[in-house]
């Protein structure tokens, strides 16, 4: 199973903010720069979307699924019921009421905000990342926060 964002752009504020607590350099945690943005960002990027490619012929059919995480995230109960269901999986009574009421538990979770990426970033991304973007039809310049 494959989660993806429909929007890899939004994933650049956080992995800036990962990369600032992972280095302890606390200087993202106040202001993401986004004109002196890590370059790493985009390398370890393009490293894992190459390997994911790559390898992505290795999985027997029938072992993979692919989902957008705003899929997910919009409603997970049906998501994880289509992943059990593609996998051939059993899903129980029990897992299924547990799932829901947990589910229920995230409607006050609210989720970091980050600032607007400019649009020198975004076209680094976008070109940087064009494979993943052209693969799964996300838009050349998409609004960050969008849903699809």
């Amino acid at each position: 199973m494959s989660a993806h964002s429909s929007n890899p752009i939004s994933r650049i504020p956080f992995s800036a903010a990962l990369f600032s607590i992972l280095r302890d350099d606390s200087s993202y945690l106040q202001h993401l720069n986004l004109i002196t943005l890590d370059p790493s960002i985009f390398s370890l990027y393009e490293r894992i979307y190459d390997v994911y490619f790559e390898d992505l012929d290795l999985i027997p059919e029938g072992n993979f699924y692919d989902i957008q995480f705003e899929k997910l995230e919009r409603n997970p109960v049906q998501g994880i019921k289509n992943i059990y269901k593609t996998l051939d999986l059993d899903m129980s009574e029990d897992f299924l009421r547990r799932l829901e009421n947990y589910v229920t538990t995230l409607d006050e979770y609210k989720k970091n905000d980050f600032a607007e990426l400019n649009e020198v970033t975004k076209a680094t991304f976008y070109s940087r990342l064009r494979r993943s973007f052209d693969t799964w039809g996300y838009p050349e310049n998409p609004v960050q926060n969008e849903l699809p």
